[in-house]
């Protein structure tokens, strides 16, 4: 066990020490609201249980945090968007159904969207102001994804929810869950502990992409997600963020980057980060490709 946890801290990829002074605005978002656990293994806890802690941990270091709503999977009076809610967080429109824009008819990709618009405005008594695209598909084609964000802006308003550092905290949670149901403490606490490396390799990859891109960092979103994994360790993911000097901001702050008035330039299939979408195209992302793979080999074999 010991000689395993020091190959872990050996090959976390922590950032560089220089890279720890330089202060960087990000914003904290966690998707598919109301809970994304059902498919982690038999549950531990009630799903309002596992959100009370989520958001305990936001609210203990002063974070407003956005969650994108599923609207479809929850009920107006349901607990966990009230929780959001008495938490001071907010709440945006993630499509009723989780729908993929490139797999399902238009229409009913557009009916899901306002089916949500109408349930948060009356959840929370004001229309929601961003919205996120499920799976980060924008749709396939320069035309299909103009119209589609037209559509978004101008029915609705939207400021669209982009999200610089991706990762595959949705995958991790997978094998924490069903480790954690099984009671196999040494492997729970493994992947925790990659957990929390691996969010501060994202985001120290943004930075890294932002600069090579742009020539200067950016104010950052990233994407968790709503689940068990989140619950138990992201308050040491915030910490540890901190550490490297992140300054959280709310998803409206981060989204008045100029950055993000940038155009889409990305005409493919694939949900990627907004840095990989802007011009010029990344066609290739190796830390993202990398790390998928280690995953799967490192934490599937079980």
């Amino acid at each position: 066990m010991l000689l395993a946890w020091l190959w872990l801290l050996l090959t976390a990829h922590v950032p560089a020490r220089a890279e720890k002074a330089t202060s960087f605005d990000v914003a904290i978002t966690v998707d598919d609201l109301p809970w994304t656990g059902s498919d982690q293994g038999p549950r531990t806890e009630l799903p309002s249980t596992s959100t009370a802690r989520l958001l305990a941990a936001f609210q203990q270091r002063g974070i407003v945090a956005t969650g994108y709503v599923n609207c479809d999977r929850v009920q107006p009076d349901a607990p966990i968007l009230h929780q959001w809610i008495a938490a001071g967080m907010s709440l945006g429109n993630h499509q009723a159904a989780h729908d993929n824009i490139n797999k399902v008819p238009e229409a009913q990709w557009q009916s899901g969207v306002r089916r949500c618009h109408e349930m948060l405005a009356e959840v929370t008594g004001k229309p929601p102001g961003t919205f996120r695209f499920p799976y980060l598909y924008n749709g396939e084609g320069a035309q299909k994804r103009d119209r589609i964000q037209a559509w978004l802006t101008g029915e609705f308003g939207y400021t669209i929810a982009r999200v610089t550092a991706d990762n595959h905290e949705w995958l991790l949670s997978r094998f924490y869950g069903k480790a954690k149901a099984g009671s196999d403490v040494e492997r729970t606490t493994e992947i925790a502990t990659y957990y929390v490396a691996h969010i501060r390799q994202s985001l120290t990859n943004a930075r890294a992409v932002a600069r090579e891109k742009l020539g200067r960092d950016v104010a950052h979103v990233l994407l968790l997600h709503a689940n068990e994994l989140g619950a138990d360790h992201v308050g040491e993911v915030l910490d540890a963020l901190q550490a490297d000097g992140a300054r959280f901001v709310s998803v409206e702050v981060a989204l008045a980057d100029p950055v993000y008035a940038r155009s889409n330039s990305f005409e493919g299939w694939g949900g990627i980060s907004w840095l990989y979408r802007i011009a010029p195209v990344s066609t290739s992302t190796p830390w993202d490709d990398h790390t998928l793979e280690e995953i799967r080999a490192r934490f599937g074999a079980k």
